[in-house]
């Protein structure tokens, strides 16, 4: 997106813009997004890696820690904490999914987690200070081999990723012309799709990140787009988020979950929420 404040747009570039934004903002995330980050990031480190890891190092923020060491890793059978989330998404994660890593995760998956988070030694944790509030590092060793992931500042912004020091968007190419590339620690045939679906994710944040203040946002010219602008560049995310904010709410309403604010405040002040 050229660098135009919306001011000096015109309406219909002014709407185009601000449904660009909602769309690189609007992404799917399975459950919390701290614990998903921190899977995906282990899950994309065992693909430059090739095979299961023989330990994991996970380093990250204080925020991070904080975040995630009481949530319920989503899929995980109950399981909580920092170590949960990057064994869980190095064993069954798929990197490709991004913040959906988890979705397709299996009983044997969930099995193979618990057995190797009761092994000594498989995960260390460990603090990373003088970083973004959101930084997540994870270092997958197995068979000689080492793969590096980092996450900063965006859920899906990862700026390391390399295996053996070698950028991971240089490993397929080095495979195809020979490169010395151990068959059973590779993983280049997979690899490209996954790392193609990052880059395109930490493209989208970058943009996101930067387009508030580019385009001189206010929230009168944000009314104006809400009541009168053409929403139909961003129709499918906003729909796709009202269908699942509303099946999230419904479900909180029906079923115990978390403090259940909703219900209690259904259950006595029925009358003076609206529905």
């Amino acid at each position: 997106m050229a660098e135009q404040s919306v001011c000096e747009m015109t309406v219909e570039e002014r709407d185009l813009a601000l449904g660009e934004l909602l769309n690189s903002e609007l992404i799917c995330a399975l459950g919390c997004t701290e614990p998903i980050a921190l899977a995906y990031a282990a899950a994309l480190a065992r693909l430059v890696l090739g095979c299961e890891p023989e330990q994991l190092a996970v380093g990250c923020s204080g925020n991070i820690i904080k975040n995630v060491k009481s949530v319920t890793v989503p899929n995980s059978g109950g399981m909580r904490g920092v170590e949960a989330a990057a064994v869980l998404g190095a064993v069954g994660g798929n990197a490709a999914a991004a913040l959906e890593t988890l979705e397709g995760v299996t009983e044997a998956d969930i099995a193979r987690t618990r057995e190797l988070l009761g092994r000594e030694g498989y995960v260390s944790v460990s603090l990373v200070e003088g970083v973004p509030n959101l930084y997540i590092e994870v270092r997958a060793e197995a068979l000689g081999h080492v793969a590096e992931v980092a996450i900063s500042e965006h859920h899906t912004n990862v700026v390391r990723c390399t295996r053996d020091g070698v950028p991971a968007n240089q490993l397929c190419p080095a495979a195809r012309a020979g490169a010395d590339v151990e068959d059973a620690c590779s993983g280049t045939c997979a690899l490209m799709s996954a790392v193609t679906a990052q880059e395109a994710a930490r493209e989208e944040g970058a943009d996101a990140a930067q387009a508030a203040p580019v385009l001189g946002l206010s929230l009168d010219m944000i009314l104006d787009y809400i009541e009168d602008g053409d929403v139909s560049h961003a129709r499918a995310s906003l729909e796709r988020q009202l269908e699942l904010n509303a099946a999230i709410s419904a479900e909180g309403l029906e079923n115990a979950w978390g403090a259940e604010v909703g219900r209690t405040l259904l259950a006595t002040r029925g009358d003076d929420i609206a529905r």
